[in-house]
């Protein structure tokens, strides 16, 4: 009878909407992969930046050594081939650095890694301009190298400067990109973690709502009281239905459940079925 009661009440236990789960949770995870996957390539690009940014800094200490070493050169201080070895690797990393490619990352120890073709049209502009102005800076160095043309070495005197500015465009521009790129990196990760805080906050208060409406749902269930249909004695709190003593009068139960004392009377039609006599007199006054 309980539970046909409690059925009549709050009706068959619905199953969960096994869809309305699959979209909501797939939703989530597929939001979540799109958000790592783009930071982790951000994050890689940035590993990239950190790459250039080292080497481009190489190539201004190499245009200042490849000059430091040609005047040199004309005092016998210096050799062709170190001057050739600066100039290679200097070639060598900007070419990588514009079209990608193997580069000396270390020249110590001839440590070499690969670089992607750089996308950003104006990182990749500048190093377009410094490739220009190395090729006519190169050309006078060999120059002055074979044949020891004066007016190769002012050449190389008076446009150092301009392809350590060039340089030092490209390393400035690298390192703008490179911020950027760190930004966006925060700003995903800040979304991931928002987003996951998000979502739990909302399954906690899905759950606290679930959890105060089945209060609500036994607080209802604790004001039906068991009662026998036919002589209206109530079952006591978890007791056993088979066991007589378990049924009390209302009186009793009341009493001590409710802290209520009963004053006891008859109501007229009692009165008239237990004593007839006395219920004809008082109806003829």
């Amino acid at each position: 009878m309980e539970l046909s009661t409690l059925e009549k009440i709050y009706g068959k236990k619905k199953k969960p909407g096994i869809v309305r789960l699959v979209v909501v949770y797939g939703s989530f995870f597929l939001i979540i992969a799109a958000l790592s996957i783009t930071a982790f390539h951000f994050n890689r690009k940035q590993m990239y930046y950190g790459i250039r940014i080292n080497l481009a800094g190489r190539q201004r200490m190499l245009t200042q050594k490849i000059t430091k070493d040609l005047l040199l050169f004309r005092y016998n201080a210096s050799t062709k081939q170190q001057i050739q070895s600066s100039m290679d690797i200097f070639e060598s990393t900007l070419a990588a650095l514009t079209y990608g490619g193997e580069a000396i990352v270390n020249s110590q120890n001839n440590e070499h890694g690969t670089l992607p073709m750089t996308d950003d049209p104006d990182i990749k502009a500048r190093l377009v301009h410094s490739i220009a102005a190395w090729q006519k800076y190169r050309m006078h160095v060999e120059q002055f190298l074979a044949s020891g043309n004066p007016d190769s070495l002012k050449y190389v005197l008076n446009n150092n400067e301009l392809l350590l500015e060039r340089v030092n465009q490209v390393v400035y521009q690298l390192q703008l990109e490179s911020e950027r790129n760190s930004m966006i990196i925060r700003i995903l990760v800040i979304a991931t973690v928002l987003i996951i805080i998000g979502f739990i906050s909302f399954n906690l208060l899905l759950s606290i709502r679930k959890l105060n409406k089945a209060r609500s749902e036994l607080e209802e269930l604790e004001k039906l009281l068991p009662i026998c249909s036919n002589c209206k004695k109530i079952r006591e709190d978890d007791a056993n239905p088979e066991d007589p003593s378990s049924w009390v009068q209302v009186e009793q139960y009341l009493a001590t459940h409710k802290d209520i004392s009963f004053s006891h009377g008859l109501c007229p039609d009692c009165v008239r079925k237990l004593y007839p006599e006395i219920a004809n007199r008082l109806q003829k006054k």
